[in-house]
């Protein structure tokens, strides 16, 4: 599989495989055939609901957490119950967790203590507060490297202005 050398030197398979709505009954048969295929990176979220389940299927087919990229994704609707519409609040939002505490919760169901990837899923309101939260542990190495999804130029420049860290990837979706 080719590679590419991220802004930080980290090294990211050119190719991955997304996971988000890939039926549960139909994952593992996709994870082991796209494994067996080449594929080594793997992108899933907090939102898709698979994590853990990704993580068990790796272990239970004993493939190695060095063997594979793991690109997940931290999202506001992490944060609160009854999700977090279009960007706003409604009355029924209550605020759960904390940044922290959600990006624990992905390490968590990924069964592992470092992510090759980690990004803002989408820059709703508050996406400097969770870049800002991924900072930390990319600064003491449980994440390799992060970045953000879906966002434009004015977004970039707003973490510019507040970080020294420069996203290493800004993944836009592409379907065929």
């Amino acid at each position: 599989m080719e590679t590419i050398i991220l802004n930080n030197g980290v090294e990211m398979p050119k190719l991955g495989l997304g996971t988000f709505l890939i039926p549960e009954d139909k994952l593992e048969e996709t994870i082991v055939n796209a494994y067996n295929m080449g594929y080594r990176k793997f992108d899933t979220a907090w939102r898709y609901h698979n994590e853990k389940q990704i993580a068990d299927i790796l272990k239970k087919h004993g493939i190695k957490r060095e063997d594979v990229f793991i690109t997940t994704k931290l999202n506001i609707d992490a944060l609160y119950y009854g999700g977090f519409k279009g960007g706003v609040k409604s009355l029924t939002n209550v605020r759960c967790r904390s940044i922290t505490q959600a990006i624990e919760e992905s390490f968590e169901n990924l069964q592992t203590d470092y992510i090759d990837l980690f990004l803002v899923h989408y820059p709703y309101k508050n996406f400097r507060k969770l870049w800002k939260g991924l900072e930390k542990y990319y600064r003491n190495g449980k994440i390799r490297a992060i970045g953000v999804s879906s966002f434009l130029q004015p977004h970039l420049r707003a973490i510019e202005a507040i970080s020294d860290i420069t996203p290493a990837v800004n993944q836009i979706e592409i379907s065929p």
